[in-house]
């Protein structure tokens, strides 16, 4: 069983969980014991720091405290998010094939400039291409329905591309499930594709040291 990610319940128990999504969560915490205990303690958490009445800390401290944490993510970077999740069960994707770690490719002369790679959940497959240009990264992806359903443009399929607290690409798949973009070359980037109301998230790996070269670079 796919649980309820922390985020979610966090803000079903804080009321921020739009009317959309609310009924998706509830159904599933009536059959889930795991993620209803998740719920029951995180309410029991908000509930004791509403009624804490510890006195309020000088201003120095608090902003010397800050000052030690990176900016929590933007509003207007999680409300994006959220919209697009909206209806869909998000999935992550299990990596099951990665060009630069198999052995044949591992054993090859010299740097790739291409990097393959396939994530499957129990339905659905993303076949995913990554090429390095110039300090950016060529993404070329396709979707697909694991059990042999036609893949139609009535699949309303889109992608996201994320990296920590920026939205990188954005876009609507072709009608086979298709897709590219162009983003900046940086860590922690997550891909997003929705399809048959599920929204397939895949973290992109990172790079082997050395083994993915520029395209400008390779000869």
């Amino acid at each position: 069983m796919t649980h309820l990610r922390t985020a979610e319940l966090a803000d079903l128990a804080d009321g921020l969980i739009d009317s959309a999504s609310r009924p998706r969560l509830e159904a599933h915490l009536a059959g889930c014991a795991e993620c209803a205990a998740e719920l029951a303690a995180i309410e029991g958490l908000l509930a004791a720091m509403r009624a804490d009445r510890t006195p309020e800390p000088l201003a120095p401290v608090v902003t010397r405290a800050v000052d030690l944490f990176p900016p929590a993510r933007p509003e207007p970077f999680r409300a994006r998010v959220r919209a697009w999740l909206a209806g869909l069960e998000e999935v992550a994707g299990r990596l099951v094939f990665d060009s630069l770690r198999e052995p044949s490719f591992a054993a090859a002369r010299g740097s790739v400039a291409s990097r393959r790679l396939r994530y499957e959940t129990a339905d659905l497959e993303l076949d995913l291409a990554v090429e390095r240009r110039g300090g950016r990264l060529a993404l070329t992806g396709q979707v697909i329905d694991s059990r042999g359903v036609e893949w139609n443009a009535a699949s309303g399929s889109r992608f996201l591309v994320v990296a920590h607290d920026d939205t990188l690409a954005a876009g609507e798949a072709d009608p086979i499930g298709e897709f590219s973009a162009t983003v900046e070359d940086r860590p922690g980037i997550v891909i997003l594709v929705s399809g048959r109301g599920r929204a397939l998230s895949c973290a992109l790996p990172p790079p082997a040291a050395g083994s993915l070269a520029n395209t400008d670079d390779a000869e």
